[in-house]
């Protein structure tokens, strides 16, 4: 690897992981999540069947944004939006009659529990490297002004995005530059 991939990452004290699919279960986190709401509230529901089609309303939105369409909603937002349409539905609007508005946040939440790791860890953006699998997470985590370590989806070899020109681009541990597709 190149000495000018490895100076990218010379002030990073932490390494922070994506959880949304690189290395945390996202769908277990939100199915006991909603377990403990049910057993709480007295709601039953399929919980599997919740958090599914809640990430494919994500992936549904993402999928929009790669064919070109715009999208000035945040993460949170989104995620936010989402919930809030499958619970005015026929089949959730049993769990959205007894959720208030401050627990709606909590299990919005859910989602991004990493988004703490920084306070906790009393470091600025620059100071960590976003670790990630989808070129996207990366991309949002530089925008926040992180670097940025993408890893395959088997942890097998290392890749550092970079940008030159506007071109975003990754480098692997050869040497070698790969451009980014559009996602």
């Amino acid at each position: 690897m190149s000495q000018d991939a490895y100076a990218d990452l010379r002030n990073v004290e932490a390494l922070v992981f994506d959880v949304f699919g690189t290395t945390l279960d996202w769908h277990g986190s939100i199915v006991e999540e909603l377990a403990s709401i049910g057993r709480n509230k007295q709601v039953d529901g399929d919980w599997s069947n919740f958090a599914k089609t809640w990430r494919r309303g994500y992936i549904e939105h993402v999928q929009k944004i790669a064919q070109g369409n715009d999208s000035s909603l945040t993460m949170d937002e989104l995620h936010r939006e989402l919930l809030e349409k499958m619970l005015l539905s026929p089949e959730w609007k049993h769990l959205g009659a007894v959720l208030d508005a401050e627990e709606r946040t909590k299990l919005n939440n859910v989602w991004h529990r990493l988004q703490g790791a920084m306070k906790q860890l009393s470091l600025e953006p620059q100071q960590c490297a976003m670790v990630a699998t989808h070129a996207w997470d990366l991309r949002g985590a530089a925008k926040a002004g992180m670097k940025t370590v993408y890893v395959t989806s088997t942890l097998v070899v290392v890749l550092f995005i970079s940008q030159v020109e506007g071109f975003e681009f990754l480098i692997t541990s050869q040497g070698k530059r790969t451009f980014l597709p559009r996602i």
